[in-house]
C-alpha cells in the first residue's frame, strides 16, 4: 500500500515525450500497489517501445530496487527477461506525488493490484478521479468491485485476473511461475489493456463474463492456507498427499457452496477443477507423474499466503476460506475443512512465527487446544 513520500530514493523522472502526438498516442497506465503482481503486469506493458508508459505507485523500497537494479519483464514462464529502459516508466510512493510531478496527466486506466486489505486505504487516494479513470482490479477473491464502489460509488470498475503466481527472482525482476494468460473483462479499459499486452506479444484473454473466472480462481486460491500452514513451497505442497487431501476437501466444499448459490466457475488450468479435485486424492506414485504432465512444478514458486507468513504480515484468509464460509452460512451448508483451516491461519497469523514446517498433527493440535 502507498506510504508517505520519502526523500530517498527520489521518484524516477517521468519519460519525456518526443512530441505532442506521441504523448497522446502512448497511454499512461497507473499501477496502484506495485507489488509482485503489479510490477509483473506493468512490466508486461513495457516490453516494446512506444506501446505504453507505466506509473508504479508503491512503497519506497520499490523505487529503491528499480533505481538500483532496473526493471525487467518477460512474456511468459519460459521466456527470457527483457531489461526495460527507465524512460518508459516512473515510480512514486503515493498518488499525490505522481499528480504533483505530472500535473495534467490523466491515466488511461489504473490497475489496483494491492492486497484486498489495502483497498480501504488506497481507494480514497484516487476518489477525486471519479469516473474519469477506470479502476481495473486485479485483486484476490470475489466481489472486489463491491468493495471499491462502497468507497467510490461513481467509479468505473473493471475486473482482471492474474492466473499464475509471481515471484521476484532478483530485485526488479518478477516472473510468472506457471503458464497462463492475463484475463481481463470486456470493458473499454479491459480491452485497452489486452491490446497493449498483445502489442508487447504477451498473451491475454478478454472475457465477457468474469464471474465464473473469479469464482474458479477463488477455488484454486484455497490452497494458499495449506501452503502457508504446512510451510511448504508449491512444488512440495502438491508432492505430499496429506496436503493435497486438504486442498481437495476445500475444493469439494467450495463447489457444494457454489452449487447452492447457482454460481458457475471455470479455470484456465489444463484439467477441469471438478476432475482435479479427484486427482489430488491419488497416491503419490500415481499423482506425481500425472501432475508433471499437466502442471509446471517450478522450484521457488510460493503462494501469496506463504509469503505473508514468511514476512509476518496479515493474510487474505478472510477473502479465501473466509469467503466460502460466508457463502456457506447463507445457505446453511457445513464447510468443516474450510473452517478448520481458517481458524488455524488466524491462530498462527497472530503468533507471527514466520514459516514453520508442520505435519497434520503439529498443525492443528495447538489450534484446537487453544
Amino acid at each position: 500500500m502507498p506510504e508517505p513520500a520519502s526523500p530517498t530514493p527520489p521518484p524516477t523522472p517521468p519519460a519525456a515525450a518526443a512530441d505532442a502526438a506521441d504523448a497522446v498516442a502512448v497511454p499512461t497506465i497507473v499501477i496502484l500497489g506495485a507489488g509482485a503482481v503489479g510490477i509483473a503486469f506493468g512490466s508486461a506493458l513495457l516490453l516494446k517501445p512506444g506501446v505504453a508508459r507505466v506509473v508504479f505507485i508503491g512503497r519506497p523500497h520499490v523505487g529503491a530496487a528499480l533505481a538500483a537494479h532496473g526493471l525487467h519483464g518477460c512474456r511468459g514462464v519460459d521466456q527470457p527477461a527483457v531489461r526495460i529502459p527507465p524512460d518508459r516508466y516512473a515510480v512514486y510512493t503515493c498518488v499525490a506525488d505522481f499528480e504533483a510531478a505530472e500535473p495534467g496527466v490523466v491515466p488511461a486506466a489504473a490497475v489496483l493490484s494491492t492486497k484486498r486489505l489495502a483497498t480501504a486505504k488506497l481507494v480514497p487516494d484516487v476518489a477525486h478521479w471519479g469516473a474519469r479513470v477506470p479502476i481495473v482490479t486485479m485483486q484476490n477473491g470475489i466481489m472486489m468491485d463491491k468493495d471499491i464502489h462502497a468507497l467510490m460509488p461513481e467509479a468505473r470498475v473493471a475486473l482482471a485476473m492474474c492466473p499464475f503466481n509471481v515471484v521476484a527472482v532478483a530485485p526488479g525482476d518478477y516472473r510468472p511461475m506457471s503458464a497462463g494468460h492475463w484475463t481481463l473483462d470486456a470493458s473499454e479499459a479491459g480491452r485497452l489493456l489486452a491490446r497493449l499486452l498483445g502489442a508487447n506479444d504477451v498473451a491475454a484473454t478478454v472475457c465477457r463474463d468474469m464471474g465464473p473466472v473469479m469464482n474458479g480462481k477463488l477455488i484454486v486460491n484455497l490452497h494458499n492456507a495449506v501452503s502457508a500452514l504446512s510451510g511448504l513451497e508449491m512444488k512440495d505442497e502438491y508432492g505430499q498427499r496429506w496436503t493435497r487431501v486438504l486442498i481437495a476437501q476445500c475444493y469439494a466444499e467450495a463447489m457444494a457452496v457454489y452449487r447452492a448459490h447457482h454460481m458457475k466457475y471455470t479455470t484456465s488450468f489444463p484439467v477441469p477443477l471438478w476432475l482435479l479435485r479427484y486427482l489430488l486424492l491419488l497416491p503419490n506414485v500415481l499423482f506425481r507423474p500425472l501432475w508433471a504432465l499437466v502442471a509446471r512444478a517450478v522450484p521457488g514458486a510460493r503462494s501469496s499466503m506463504y509469503d505473508d507468513f514468511q514476512h509476518k504480515r496479515q493474510t487474505e484468509i478472510d477473502y479465501f476460506q473466509g469467503a466460502i464460509i460466508q457463502l456457506a452460512e447463507k445457505k446453511g451448508i457445513d464447510v468443516p475443512v474450510c473452517r478448520r483451516l481458517y481458524a488455524a491461519v488466524k491462530y498462527y497469523e497472530a503468533q507471527r512465527l514466520g514459516i514453520v514446517r508442520r505435519t497434520p498433527e503439529t498443525l492443528f493440535a495447538p489450534v484446537e487446544a487453544s
